[in-house]
């Protein structure tokens, strides 16, 4: 299994930007760049989802 890293793309189901931002895993690091903890990727937000309301409106984290 690979880590995530704060630069990775992550998309929701419907195409939406999941918003990554490593906040306590500064110092553990991969090619100089911050690896995700697991409640760091569950609490992140995402932009741009599209998934209509009549289906439970957009994903938001």
């Amino acid at each position: 299994m690979h880590p995530i890293l704060e630069d990775n793309t992550l998309l929701c189901i419907h195409g939406g930007k999941v918003n990554l931002k490593a906040k306590n895993a500064k110092r553990i690091k991969s090619d100089n760049i911050p690896i995700m903890l697991h409640n760091e990727i569950q609490g992140a937000s995402i932009s741009g989802c599209v998934n209509p309301p009549i289906l439970g409106g957009p994903c938001t984290k």
